[in-house]
Parts: C-alpha cells; structure tokens; sequence
C-alpha cells in the first residue's frame, strides 16, 4: 500500500534545510479531510502507482509546491485519458538517477516526450517580474481628445510573455542536451506543458490567452475611444512578433527597452522541434473534475515531427489558420 504524501514527508529528511514553499506550508496546515488536501493526496497516490516520483520529489515539493503538482496533475490526467507513460524503472536516461524529460509517452506512432514547467511571476522589483498593470479610469478616458487610440492594459503585458518565452527556450535547451546524450531521438515529437497559474495577470477568459499571445505574436488589443458614446471603437488586435526585456536606466531610474524576444515562436520555422504546447492553469485549489478537460493543445505548424490534433484525447485545439482563431473541443 502507498503511503500518504504527508506521511512520507513526515519520514523524509531531505528537507529539513531547505526552504519551505508558502502554499505548500499552508496545504500543511490544513486538516486530512479538506478538499484540496484531499485532492492532492488522491494525486500523489496515483502519481507513485504510475511509478514516476523522483527519489528529490518530496524535497522539491516542499520548495516548489505548484510545479510539482503540475507534474503530478499532468501525468494523472493523460493517464485518464488513456496514453501510455512509460515507468522511471523501465526508462535508461533516469537509471542513474539523472535528471530528463519528464513524461515518456509511449503511442502506437512511436515516442512522445512531454516536459511540464510552471514559470512564475519573477522577483519583485524585478523590472522584468510579470505584474498587473492597471487599467484606465473613467476619469482618464474622459481626458483623452475624441478618436485617440489606446492599448488593453490586459493581461498579454510583454512582462508575461517574456516570462513564458523564457520557461519554453529553458525547456528547449534541456531537450538538446537530451538529444546530444543519445537519450532522446531528434525524430520524436516534443511537447512543452505550461501551467500559468504561478504568474500573475495571466486568466483572461477573453480569447486570446496569454499563451496564444507567446506563440502567435499577438499583442494588446487596442482601439479608439469614443468621447460621445463613451465608448471604445474599431476594437483589434496589434501584431507584436518581439517584445523587449525592460531596463531601468541608471540615472534617470526610467524603465526602456531592452534587447528584444520573440514572441511568434510558432510562427516561423525557428521553433520547429517543438511540435506543441499543453496550456493549463489547474491548482490543488481549482481543478475541473474531469481531469484534463482543462488542458488547451496549440500545435506547431512549422514543427518537424508534428502530432495529431486529437493527440490529446480531451480539453481543446487552437489553431490559428491565415490569422483566424479556431478553437475545437475533444468530446468522447
């Protein structure tokens, strides 16, 4: 029988000086029957019979409590949905204990690797840290001249998806080193699954995501303020292939523009060994029942080993065709 998650973490010592995650610490608090602390338990015990925890899990848990339950709530969910993981136990690149890809998917096609990541919001003071900015009053339209043309102050800030960028080319390079060892095939399709609820300003039920806005160069929205109706007209959204990484400048204290990032890297060729990436902002605290159904897949079209579009086998596809958004959902 499996042990409890936080029965094993009574017994670990690996983490007595680390640090110690604030949700995970709260998460401890709460009493054995609470939903989440529930939830997470069921989680953990499913994780450890798919034989995927890492001798360091219940250390890295503790100092990153959100990552490792998206590696947790990933696997459990494909799993549901019925793909193949293939065991730490059955897999010669973690035999010796190192460090891989996470998720080995085993199809009839051949292998799929998934790495999961969950990026955060940065540092604060950070001038890069993802932040909130804060959208225009009343006060403030009403003193803008008839016709001026303004920006969303949305959640695709450049703060964001230079953060989410940043998280895909770390996976990226993890992937080639892989590739070098002789672990991975060059010719197996590469998945990134990132979880955006660790940055904050990201959620907008407003299409298009915070994600699409990484992969297909969209910007803010923007439009032109209507001082009789009060109202904001001819509403779109910009194209916005590089953001730029701020600068604070040293005498002025002025944030500037820095070097630039791509923010289309699904819309050239340049990012072709990625063949696409699972979005999610599932948390111990707000999951759908179903698990997975969540989970929106957004395939590469310039990816060297693509994958089909109902690989996933629930959630969602977006798809951007002549820069049209189309979006499908998987039903059984």
């Amino acid at each position: 029988m499996t042990k409890s998650l936080f029965d094993s973490l009574a017994e670990s010592k690996s983490f007595e000086n680390s640090e110690h995650d604030r949700d995970f610490l709260y998460m401890e608090s709460l009493s054995d029957n609470d939903p989440a602390r529930v939830f997470l338990e069921s989680l953990y015990d499913r994780f450890s019979k798919l034989d995927l925890i890492e001798p360091n899990f219940l250390a890295e848990l503790r100092r990153q409590f959100h990552s490792r339950f998206w590696e947790m709530y990933l696997a459990c969910a494909l799993a549901d949905h019925g793909h193949k993981l293939e065991t730490l136990t059955n897999r010669k690149d973690r035999r010796k204990g190192e460090e891989g890809i996470d998720l080995k998917v085993l199809t009839a096609s051949g292998t799929v690797w998934i790495e999961a990541v969950a990026p955060k919001s940065g540092e604060v003071g950070n001038p890069d840290s993802a932040h909130v900015p804060e959208s225009p009053t009343v006060h403030d339209l009403a003193e803008l001249p008839n016709g001026e043309e303004i920006s969303s102050c949305c959640v695709r800030s450049d703060s964001i998806v230079f953060r989410m960028t940043r998280a895909i080319q770390q996976k990226v390079k993890q992937q080639n080193s892989k590739i070098k060892e002789g672990h991975v095939s060059p010719n197996d399709p590469f998945i990134i699954a990132i979880n955006g609820y660790d940055i904050q300003g990201t959620g907008s039920a407003i299409p298009p995501s915070e994600i699409e806005s990484t992969l297909f160069g969209i910007g803010n929205q923007s439009g032109s303020y209507n001082k009789h109706t009060k109202s904001i007209e001819n509403q779109k959204y910009r194209a916005q292939p590089k953001r730029y990484k701020t600068k604070i400048d040293s005498t002025s204290g002025r944030k500037l523009n820095g070097s630039p990032v791509d923010s289309n890297l699904f819309a050239t060729e340049t990012h072709g060994q990625i063949s696409a990436v699972i979005y999610s902002r599932a948390n111990v605290w707000n999951c759908p029942e179903l698990l997975g159904s969540d989970f929106v897949l957004l395939r590469n079209t310039f990816a060297k080993n693509p994958i089909e579009k109902d690989f996933l086998k629930c959630g969602s596809v977006v798809t951007y065709i002549d820069g049209v958004r189309e979006q499908d959902y998987y039903l059984k």
